[in-house]
């Protein structure tokens, strides 16, 4: 049976399946980003994901073109939870990396369930059975699965992971949520979630930023701070500085080929850096 993802008419096994290609993709130019073990975890959370679809409330809804969250109905990434083979997981994965797993899958999306109770969970848990006995799970590499309440260690109904009482569960959780979201997006949005990097910020940084010093001039190289910072990309850091000294140039040189955030205080001042890195620096 072909289950909706989405009211475009592409099926439930279809956007699982544009997810995992966009995985492999992130995964291929970004291979350091994460663990080997917490790929893995990715790579569940983007197959388990969406499953809670199947339910005859998302499906009814989604076939008469009907938007937003309906009154009586559970969000899907709740019911999806109930897919993830927990016991059978168990003894390849700590539980920190499980929890992860089901939070992530669970709140994929924020929702307000706050109108619903455990026994609401309960009932369209077991109403999940019949049509999750009707999916073809081997198209996405899974075994056939009946849905089950998670067990507490694992998810927990109207709770979230605490950055304070389990900071280790917490950090493998933000990683795999953010990036099952960035993925997801792509994947919905049917854009590539990555392209390689090929060299391209560190090429523009020396063209438009050192070659623009050079041409006032010609001697203008990067200062001490700049030179120290390209040479220890390896490394945490921390520049001490004042205004005018290149730490934004510093920055970027450290960061290398990968990827990183700029953050200030003030919006206006972050605003100046955008435009200052997306017009001269990456000035095509």
């Amino acid at each position: 049976m072909d289950f909706l993802a989405k009211s475009n008419g592409e099926t439930l096994s279809e956007h699982t399946e544009n997810l995992l290609i966009q995985f492999k993709l992130l995964k291929k130019f970004y291979p350091q980003a994460l663990s080997e073990d917490e790929w893995n975890i990715l790579l569940l959370a983007c197959k388990y994901h969406d499953l809670g679809k199947m339910n005859n409330k998302f499906q009814d809804k989604i076939k008469n073109k009907r938007r937003g969250m309906e009154k009586d109905e559970l969000p899907h990434g709740l019911l999806s939870a109930s897919l993830i083979p927990y016991r059978e997981l168990q003894a390849l994965y700590p539980i920190s990396d499980l929890r992860a797993l089901a939070y992530s899958v669970a709140l994929h999306h924020e929702r307000d369930f706050s109108e619903f109770d455990q026994d609401d969970y309960k009932r369209e848990v077991r109403l999940l059975a019949e049509p999750a006995d009707n999916f073809d799970f081997n198209r996405i590499g899974l075994h056939q699965m009946l849905p089950q309440v998670p067990p507490g260690r694992y998810f927990e109904f109207k709770t979230v992971i605490g950055a304070t009482k389990e900071p280790d569960t917490y950090s493998k959780y933000v990683k795999t949520k953010g990036l099952l979201n960035r993925i997801d997006f792509a994947a919905s949005g049917y854009y590539q979630v990555e392209f390689p990097d090929n060299g391209y910020l560190q090429a523009n940084l020396q063209k438009n930023a050192l070659g623009k010093w050079q041409k006032k001039h010609p001697d203008a190289d990067w200062n001490e701070m700049q030179t120290w910072m390209g040479k220890h990309i390896e490394d945490n850091v921390m520049i001490i500085a004042q205004t005018g000294m290149g730490k934004t140039e510093g920055g970027l040189r450290w960061l290398a080929n990968d990827k990183g955030f700029f953050t200030l205080p003030l919006k206006s001042a972050i605003n100046s850096i955008y435009d200052r890195i997306k017009n001269e620096i990456f000035e095509k």
